[in-house]
């Protein structure tokens, strides 16, 4: 189980490491600084492949063995990690990053199916949490451990590349590890089963996710003329722009060719019988809710950073901020199976829920007067009521699957706490915009008077954003805040549902 901790902690790593070394990376393969749109797809390629492998791999698991597929999701991500490496332009970048977001995406629900199957069903919820914890340090490292490494070859346009080449080691490490610890068939009989394989619905969901996901990420671009914005900074036209309503068509389209499918597949990617489970249901609902709080916290606190702390600042600023958020939420995970055995289950669930309500919901007042270390209170909280939340609503998937659909099942629930994401950051940048249009409509508006200097405008627009435009900025993500605060205590009815009907079938 430590060796594939260990390969979770790099696939997470690599999700958010960009963070820190994408500035380098785009000076380095001659991208116009620009096409913030495009090269962001550097980001996107590994996120979107991410969440289309989470079901494919888990499913695979259950039909073709746990070791085999962890040891086809390593070879994936050692391919990727090489070719982004050695990558010399933007699209063979993007290429190897969706390459290696897909393999990185397959180790965490055949980790959590693993868990499963080695160990007795009295640890799964601590190890639920282990891995949920250990994902979100990956998170919280990426951009630590990105920044050390192009730190460490100051000067070189390419210290960049030591990302890529230091997972080598590692994924070899963990490979030797797999293959010598973990039980599993042979290459032989896995591949005798891959007839079983329901290839069909595998593509149809793999595209719909796909698609789905590109619609999501292009919906900035609905309101984005060809001569405004970064175009008019030398940004090229984008490629995509204003294919959003193409796209979510097209994914419609797989979505409904992926149901008739699984009516009639032998073995389905998702078996439909987990989805008449009331207990699974209610632990998928709620973690889509989870992935939308989540998301709130880590985009809204540097957006706040961003208006109120000088730019020199607002890094280092923005992750001393996150960090008692996505620390309590792993160490909370962590801690999930302890608290379970200690505390009734229903009182665990309640406290989550109400905690991440209130820690959510003090960022209002706490926010008032514009200083953004009054946020770690709130945000500490929260991170801690979302964090006692993690485990339970993983180990549905352990107790309601039998062994023959434990990938499925726990991929599903991290699909859906990662679209919960996907989804959230799409709903908040249309849900803050519009509401600061709103806003900013009813401020008066700044003119230059006829016999006023261009220094004096000048002076008097910056009192305007200073006293009038930042305070109405702040205002929309105090609303977010509260968003979140009333999501957070809506949560409480599908955990209830959900313990209710653990509760009947004895698993409670």
């Amino acid at each position: 189980m430590l060796a594939a901790l260990l390969a979770v902690l790099i696939g997470a790593i690599d999700l958010s490491i960009i963070a820190t070394i994408l500035p380098q990376m785009v000076a380095d393969l001659n991208v116009n600084s620009a096409d913030i749109d495009r090269y962001i797809w550097i980001v996107n390629a590994y996120l979107i492949a991410y969440i289309a492998a989470i079901p494919i791999t888990g499913r695979l698991s259950d039909l073709l063995g746990r070791r085999s597929i962890f040891l086809a999701c390593l070879a994936i991500f050692l391919t990727g990690s090489i070719v982004c490496a050695a990558a010399d332009s933007l699209d063979s970048m993007i290429i190897a990053r969706a390459v290696q977001g897909f393999g990185g995406g397959g180790l965490l629900p055949v980790t959590m199916a693993l868990a499963g199957d080695l160990l007795p069903r009295r640890s799964h919820l601590a190890a639920i949490g282990a891995i949920a914890s250990v994902d979100t340090l990956g998170w919280i490292a990426g951009p630590v451990y990105g920044a050390a490494i192009v730190q460490l070859g100051v000067g070189h346009p390419s210290a960049w590349r030591w990302v890529f080449w230091l997972n080598i080691p590692i994924i070899l490490v963990t490979t030797w590890a797999i293959r010598a610890r973990v039980p599993g068939p042979s290459l032989r009989q896995s591949l005798s089963r891959i007839r079983s394989l329901d290839i069909p619905g595998a593509t149809c969901l793999t595209l719909a996710i796909v698609f789905g996901c590109l619609a999501l990420t292009a919906s900035g671009e609905l309101s984005t003329s060809t001569d405004q914005g970064l175009r008019a900074f030398g940004g090229t036209p984008n490629p995509i722009a204003g294919r959003i309503w193409q796209f979510a068509a097209i994914a419609v389209v797989f979505v409904v060719l992926f149901v008739l499918r699984t009516k009639t597949a032998a073995k389905p990617i998702l078996p439909p019988h987990l989805f008449r489970q009331p207990a699974y249901r209610h632990a998928l609902f709620g973690n889509f809710m989870l992935g939308i709080m989540i998301i709130i916290g880590i985009v809204t606190v540097p957006v706040v950073v961003a208006l109120l702390v000088a730019t020199d600042d607002a890094s280092w600023t923005s992750a001393l901020l996150l960090a008692p958020y996505t620390t309590g939420i792993a160490a909370m995970s962590f801690a999930g199976g302890w608290i379970e055995r200690h505390y009734p289950q229903r009182t665990v669930l309640i406290s989550g829920a109400l905690a991440a309500t209130g820690g959510f919901a003090v960022m209002y007042p706490l926010l008032d007067s514009l200083h953004v270390w009054w946020m770690l209170p709130g945000l500490l909280v929260a991170g801690i009521g979302i964090g006692v939340l993690i485990a339970p609503l993983g180990s549905v998937a352990l107790i309601t699957a039998d062994a023959s659909d434990r990938g499925a099942a726990t991929s599903t629930l991290m699909v859906a706490r990662l679209l919960g994401m996907t989804i959230g950051i799409s709903g908040l940048s249309a849900i803050g915009v519009a509401r600061l249009q709103q806003l900013t409509n009813q401020l008066p508006s700044i003119v230059r008077g006829e016999s006023e200097s261009t220094a004096n405008f000048l002076v008097r627009q910056q009192e305007f954003i200073h006293n009038e435009a930042i305070p109405v900025a702040v205002q929309v993500m105090q609303e977010l805040f509260v968003l979140a605060a009333v999501i957070s205590l809506l949560l409480i009815i599908p955990l209830l549902a959900m313990y209710r009907w653990l509760r009947r079938s004895g698993a409670a």
